[in-house]
């Protein structure tokens, strides 16, 4: 007989560190009024540009003020690209609050870690020194003392060397009376000036690099070489304006569809991007991939709707927003956007329509399955709460289900694996097969022609009371039975892969064996006579 005991672990840090800005503005502009001859204009105009912050809705950027670590987190996980998640358990940071997938990324990255009080901190402002620490993190630098400066000695134990080795790599400067003012909060300015350093020192395909992009498109109309014929831009490339049409290019570099785009079309025909595809602008109609080849895509906007044709395909595709991903007419051996991998999503639904090879829910989100398959669907650990709608024209033949999610809708599911408890299901998959202990709700509705027909609900629990008889041939697709009080009977096998719990002070009797798991929940229960092959646990 095993027992178990829960064990909580918790992160002792000393800091959660901060560079960025990401403002809380709703408004995005050309230019500020407040940032013009500012010492960083040059590097703030183009991450405005870019889509990557905002200023405020009075016009202003604000740049000498400060930011949150929430903000911070959120803009790192989008300038480096951080899409993965991991389980948090920061007792200041709820599923409800917009920043919890960002965190859950950010400890994913291995970038940050909570106070030794469980808390994390998210809403307060962000020093230098954390910014320092943070970006050595990021960028894996080697510890310099900082001696440089003239207040090194107010710099915290722990920052030393984050600060010495940021300076020595020219992300961080100090100010001209020769201090680093460790403790003084960063501001939004040097918060956009220090990313876009990181990013220059980190080399990778950022979805906004450190130099200035290879060329904008701004202006409605069809660029690209004529048929026949590739042009190739060396850098990245920026497409800020709706109705663009760009054919027959290789860009050997990043592409971002910027926010300015707002909700018009943009045309890829024939291109073929070497780095990242950020979409942040498009509406309902809107992103049409023709014959290109675009690594990974990172998909951002509120409701945009990307459509793959011809020979269209990418590496993969990470949704965090509420999109439509759609399968156009691809050619036989095209991919397409075939694997999808969608992060939480706090508003919206994901709408996947066409087939797909592979689909990852990483977070708390809606995705809405039609007009094809997906041969594999996974939903992960963090992603509790996560809803799936499988249309009638929709099939999918292999669903892992590892957190607690309900799956609606009357397409087919072919093969069903189970790992948690918490999972629902509309319809009947047509195996299922769940985990020792885990138990699965399944309500299934099947009409009849000329309208009628009826619905029926079925589960796999089935739950025995004083003076029952347990009869092992009506088991079928039971894979949890629960004594709930008096005296039951059991002179048959119990096979493995169900769970018996015996309840209260309820009583299980007889010359039956349970090949399964045994779950006593409390004291008082009384086994008489029963064999039990598995594991006995009592709660």
């Amino acid at each position: 007989m095993k027992l178990y005991k829960k064990v909580f672990k918790v992160c002792s840090s000393t800091f959660l560190a901060s560079t960025l800005v990401l403002s809380a503005g709703t408004a995005v502009f050309a230019q500020a009024k407040d940032v013009e001859n500012h010492w960083a204009q040059n590097q703030i105009t183009k991450w405005v540009d870019a889509g990557y912050v905002k200023g405020y809705e009075d016009g202003t950027f604000k740049p000498n003020n400060s930011i949150t670590r929430a903000e911070f987190i959120r803009l790192v996980n989008q300038s480096f690209g951080f899409t993965e998640v991991a389980t948090i358990t920061y007792t200041d940071v709820a599923p409800s609050q917009w920043f919890y997938s960002e965190v859950a990324k950010a400890k994913a990255a291995g970038y940050i870690s909570g106070y030794e009080d469980g808390t994390m901190k998210p809403n307060n402002k962000i020093s230098r020194q954390e910014a320092a620490a943070i970006i050595q993190r990021l960028l894996k630098l080697q510890g310099t003392e900082a001696s440089s400066f003239q207040d090194g000695q107010a710099i915290a134990s722990w920052a030393k060397g984050a600060v010495g080795s940021v300076a020595a790599n020219k992300i961080m400067n100090g100010y001209p009376d020769g201090t680093f003012k460790p403790a003084t909060n960063i501001t939004r300015a040097e918060s956009v000036v220090t990313l876009d350093k990181a990013m220059g020192a980190k080399g990778t395909d950022s979805p906004v690099a450190s130099q200035a992009p290879g060329k904008t498109y701004d202006k409605a109309g069809t660029y690209g070489a004529s048929a026949g014929k590739t042009d190739t831009i060396q850098g990245d490339v920026i497409i800020s304006a709706a109705d663009v049409k760009l054919q027959n290019t290789v860009i050997d570099g990043n592409l971002l569809i910027a926010e300015s785009v707002g909700s018009g079309n943009v045309y890829l025909n024939n291109v073929t991007v070497k780095g990242t595809t950020t979409v942040k602008g498009g509406g309902s109609n809107s992103i049409y991939a023709a014959d290109s080849t675009l690594g990974k895509v990172v998909v951002n906007k509120n409701d945009v709707h990307l459509v793959a044709s011809g020979t269209t395909a990418a590496s993969s595709v990470v949704v965090q927003s509420g999109a439509k991903i759609e399968q156009g007419s691809l050619s036989s051996s095209a991919k397409g956007f075939g694997t999808i991998s969608i992060a939480a999503v706090s508003s919206g639904t994901v709408k996947l329509v066409g087939n797909f090879d592979s689909v990852t829910v990483d977070g708390k989100a809606s995705i809405e399955l039609s007009n094809g398959k997906v041969d594999s669907l996974d939903v992960s650990k963090g992603a509790e709460g996560a809803s799936l709608t499988v249309m009638s024209d929709a099939n999918v033949k292999n669903l892992t289900v590892n957190d607690a999610s309900k799956v609606y809708g009357s397409g087919k599911i072919e093969n069903a694996k189970v790992n948690v408890n918490g999972v629902s299901f509309a319809t009947r998959p047509t195996n299922v097969q769940t985990a020792s202990g885990v138990t699965v709700s399944i309500s299934s509705s099947n009409g009849g022609g000329g309208g009628g027909g009826g619905s029926s609900t079925t589960t796999t629990k089935k739950s025995y009371t004083n003076g029952a008889i347990i009869n092992v041939n009506d088991l079928s697709g039971i894979t949890s039975i629960e004594i709930t009080s008096g005296t039951v009977t059991l002179n048959g096998i119990i096979p493995a892969g169900k769970t018996v719990t015996v309840k209260a002070s309820a009583t299980l009797t007889g010359t039956g064996t349970i090949n399964g798991n045994l779950i006593l929940e409390n004291t008082g229960t009384t086994l008489h006579g029963i064999t039990v092959n598995g594991t006995t646990t009592i709660q």
